[in-house]
């Protein structure tokens, strides 16, 4: 994925560049930074890790996950109540539900293998961007391992945004905004 939005971003002309992702996508973006490192002037990792665990049960939990993301259709999980899906607010766990409803069994299962084999701690150290590591309060999951980045990648501040959990720009949109903002223009 990294290298395919890299090339992408140098299509468009773009050699220096702010990257913004957030969870599977802040993995990605941590991917591009920590092998393109002077190209990436800022960096963003909202509610995302450098990997998921490395807890061997957890990690036996989650490959009974992904096998059943084979067999039960998207449609069916995102039957689950909104609440199980991320979002502090009801509105934010049933875009994320609407959302997966739409997805292919294939995609799903592609997209949480992706960030469930995803290791990107080797590159915290090459990583030269001014970086974010932004979470939701409210979603204590994710706050060790994102406070693992913020202190690994040189000069990297670490925030929490309140009153938001996982889906953290949908939670608290203008929070998000303007905190992201405020950082890419030499603010926070």
């Amino acid at each position: 994925m990294a290298k395919v939005i890299h090339e992408e971003i140098n299509a468009l002309g773009l050699h220096s560049y702010a990257i913004i992702g957030m969870s599977l996508g802040g993995m990605v973006a941590l991917e591009i930074a920590g092998r393109w490192p002077d190209e990436v002037t800022h960096l963003v990792l909202a509610e995302s890790v450098a990997n998921v665990t490395d807890n061997r049960l957890v990690r036996k939990i989650a490959q009974i996950f992904l096998w059943l993301l084979r067999v039960i259709p998207p449609k069916l999980i995102a039957k689950l109540p909104a609440g199980m899906m991320g979002g502090y607010r009801r509105e934010s766990g049933l875009y994320v539900k609407k959302a997966i409803a739409n997805m292919s069994s294939k995609n799903a299962f592609a997209v949480m293998k992706a960030a469930l084999s995803y290791d990107g701690r080797p590159l915290l150290s090459r990583i030269k961007a001014r970086t974010l590591v932004l979470v939701g309060e409210k979603n204590s999951h994710t706050h060790k391992r994102a406070k693992f980045l913020a202190t690994h990648i040189a000069g990297a501040k670490y925030s929490e945004l309140p009153n938001a959990a996982h889906i953290l720009n949908r939670d608290a949109p203008d929070k998000f905004n303007k905190t992201v903002l405020s950082f890419i223009s030499g603010g926070l």
